[in-house]
């Protein structure tokens, strides 16, 4: 009986409690604006951060709330702002599409490694032994950190630790870029085909000895270059994208291959035909007029001596 008794007051307890809840969630509610709902329903709901806020329910408040831009969340891209500013009657806002790009394509057949790291897969706890198993200081680790925290499989790691980027997947959220512990992802406009694929700020010399694909500082994508779109700074070459035209004249002079063009192999191969072609004729003209500088110079040196022999002479 007594077991009764306890089962019925703990019953009529719980039902009191949920009953004096369900008023108080009433008279208590804070009213949601609907508007908030209507916009949290259009954005992507990756919950990425790319925006600042917690989610995209935060973002959808921020803007209603505080009013923010409608431009802060990459996943969405224009279709999202064109949505947001009809709905929110504000101004469409056109910027750059940004995407990741990893700036080190040396893999285990191409870089060299100091040891073979069989600890925990990640890229930061890796750093932390050595600074890594490759030889070069500035390579990517190659364990997936950024695989990790992309949260649309933009990006993709081979077996031989080849971290890729899938372009046409990439939003341009950054959640990559932080978890880099080598700082060499870096977003760039999307509407750029051509990028230099190594971070390495050593000389020409030792980077050759430890990387088949390193940017050895030869320059001979800058003297290619008739745009002046690319500088070698620090021993790595660096592109100013307002100037690049994408003339794909640098990659084909590149040795080590480490300028990337993304662009259709044919049209990379025909343009790199008629590059190569263009840069042939360029150094074949600058060589010419080497020699024909150098021939004014001795045909004036032999006239100097001529004129001077005369004066001894007379």
């Amino acid at each position: 009986m007594l077991i009764f008794w306890a089962i019925l007051s703990v019953g009529l307890l719980s039902l009191l409690f949920g009953l004096g809840l369900a008023l108080a969630h009433r008279k208590l509610a804070v009213e949601k604006d609907p508007k908030i709902q209507e916009v949290e329903d259009i954005l992507p709901q990756a919950n990425c951060g790319a925006c600042g806020y917690p989610g995209c329910a935060g973002y959808s408040v921020g803007l209603i709330v505080d009013d923010v831009g409608i431009d802060l969340c990459p996943p969405g891209g224009k279709k999202l702002i064109k949505k947001l500013a009809v709905m929110l009657d504000k101004e469409v806002i056109e910027g750059e599409p940004m995407i990741a790009r990893i700036h080190c394509s040396g893999d285990l057949r191409t870089a060299k490694q100091k040891y073979n790291y069989n600890g925990i897969n990640d890229c930061n706890q890796a750093v932390a032994m050595f600074g890594g198993s490759k030889v070069c200081s500035y390579g990517c680790v190659g364990l997936g950190s950024c695989v990790r925290a992309c949260a649309f499989d933009a990006i993709d790691i081979t077996k031989d630790l080849d971290v890729i980027v899938n372009e046409p997947k990439c939003t341009g959220c950054t959640l990559c870029v932080p978890v880099c512990p080598k700082d060499i992802i870096h977003m760039e406009p999307a509407k750029t085909e051509i990028f230099n694929s190594c971070s390495s700020l050593d000389k020409g010399g030792p980077t050759k000895k430890y990387c088949n694909v390193g940017c050895t500082a030869c320059k001979l994508c800058e003297k290619a270059c008739e745009y002046d779109a690319i500088k070698v700074e620090n021993y790595l070459a660096i592109f100013d994208y307002e100037k690049c035209t994408h003339c794909n004249d640098c990659t084909v002079v590149c040795p080590p291959e480490s300028i990337h063009a993304w662009m259709p192999d044919e049209l990379k191969s025909e343009r790199s035909e008629i590059a190569l072609v263009d840069y042939a004729k360029a150094q074949l003209e600058k060589d010419n007029k080497k020699v024909e500088a150098k021939k004014v110079d001795t045909d004036s040196e032999s006239n100097k001596e001529e004129k001077e022999k005369e004066k001894v002479e007379a």
